[in-house]
């Protein structure tokens, strides 16, 4: 008997049922695990909002989130406008904060994004495979480590997945039919991407890029697509660029890019390559008043220059092995479920060595099945799911080796890898992928 198709009766109640046990799953692991564990890892560490215990940056984002559902303005302190975050994740935040038992909404929505980008992984493996192989994809992405770990923390990393896997879904559209309309969602999608997290700008170019040199069977450029693509996500953005020139003076995406790139090219690095550090742990007291004192656009621009000039002194050598040591530090194939305040190491490991061996077989195995795929239109639209990666790669090398930087990729990880499980031997039972066509 062949398994139901994606149009069932069967299998949309799958997808159904399977969405809100992923969701419910989420919900069930911040109750009795994330919030006992800020207890433990963050007392005396961080502050509270609410009587919660924010983790790393959550503190930046409600607060402006806050300030935005009381004040009507995106600021740290309720009284000077900021640029530090871009606006759509604290959006998203103020819309929650500002209703009833707002915290605990805001917990959820999280919750809620991590079960969609589980839901897009379904999708985006339905694209390239069949809708069980979707459902795998959906089930590996759900449950992913990092699903529970970095998307639950009140951060952009969730939204951000939910945003790139739907860019590539609207990508692989547009690579088969060559659509101009795919290319204008495509564009939006970038833009917003880039309003969650700022490095996420580098998507525009990347994609261009691609796009001008992706030839399908019939050797077709998508320049036009390519010029929809960059107008689209060049309108997204301008609304927030043209907020912060006329209120700081300066068309800056965020002024956020500093301190992160200073914090990672100082004398601490020194003796921890790859590591990051705020600016009060390797600055003076005069330079941290100094830098205090300035504006935000003109704290931006010092820190730039600082870590500028610290990485000029840097020998080939040295360079090099700070390098080697910011892309371990992000793509080594570890996982982390809970942090190792919380103990059940044992447990820890057997949750997540399944997901580490997968993440080390899609990106080995995995590349060279895409290498030695005989279809061309295929190749070419699965190399676009592998291009992604070149983002987190060259925001480890520019800025510092965090984990975080790829946890919004991992879903694409999982998506080749549910793949590569289900179609192990080769394409058998796979749609030959269609060539993009003229509109």
């Amino acid at each position: 008997m062949s398994p139901p198709s994606a149009t069932s009766p069967a299998h949309r109640l799958a997808v159904a049922a399977l969405f809100l046990v992923i969701f419910a799953l989420h919900a069930l692991y911040v109750a009795v695990v994330q919030l006992p564990e800020r207890e433990v890892r963050l007392r005396g560490k961080k502050i509270a909002f609410q009587g919660l215990r924010l983790y790393d940056d959550e503190d930046q984002y409600l607060q402006i989130a806050w300030n935005l559902a009381r004040h009507g303005m995106l600021s740290l302190d309720g009284r000077r406008p900021t640029a530090t975050r871009v606006p759509l994740y604290p959006l998203a935040l103020a819309g929650t904060l500002s209703l009833p038992h707002g915290l605990t909404l805001a917990l959820g929505l999280n919750c809620l994004l991590a079960a969609l980008a589980a839901l897009l992984s379904y999708f985006l493996a339905r694209l390239f495979w069949s809708p069980p192989t979707g459902l795998l994809a959906m089930t590996l992405t759900g449950l992913s480590p990092h699903s529970f770990n970095w998307f639950l923390w009140m951060q952009a990393e969730a939204l951000l997945a939910v945003l790139l896997l739907a860019f590539l879904i609207v990508l692989v559209q547009l690579l088969r039919t060559a659509r101009t309309g795919y290319a204008w969602l495509a564009g939006l999608l970038a833009g917003l991407a880039a309003l969650t997290r700022p490095e996420t700008a580098l998507l525009i170019p990347l994609y261009l890029v691609f796009l001008a040199y992706y030839r399908g069977s019939r050797r077709q450029p998508f320049l036009k697509a390519g010029l929809a693509l960059a107008l689209a996500a060049g309108l997204t953005l301008l609304p927030w660029l043209v907020r912060n020139y006329a209120v700081m003076g300066t068309p800056t995406l965020s002024t956020l890019g500093g301190f992160t790139f200073a914090g990672a090219h100082n004398d601490r690095v020194r003796t921890h390559p790859g590591s990051w550090y705020a600016h009060l742990a390797y600055a003076g007291p005069e330079e941290l008043d100094r830098v205090e004192a300035l504006p935000e656009p003109e704290q931006d621009r010092f820190l730039w220059r600082r870590g500028l000039s610290w990485l000029s002194n840097l020998t080939w050598r040295e360079f090099l092995v700070l390098e080697v040591q910011k892309l371990h530090r992000t793509f080594k194939p570890s996982f982390r479920l809970w942090g190792k305040e919380f103990g059940w190491s044992a447990v820890h490991l057997v949750l997540t060595a399944p997901f580490a061996l997968l993440y080390c077989l899609a990106l080995t195995v995995g590349l060279v099945r895409l290498a030695r795929e005989p279809d061309l239109n295929r190749r070419a639209q699965l190399a676009a799911l592998v291009w992604i990666f070149l983002l987190p790669l060259a925001v480890t090398l520019i800025f510092w080796g965090n984990m975080r930087f790829r946890a919004p990729y991992e879903p694409v990880i999982f998506t080749l890898g549910a793949g590569l499980l289900t179609h192990w031997r080769g394409r058998d039972g796979q749609e030959k992928a269609p060539a993009a066509v003229d509109t």
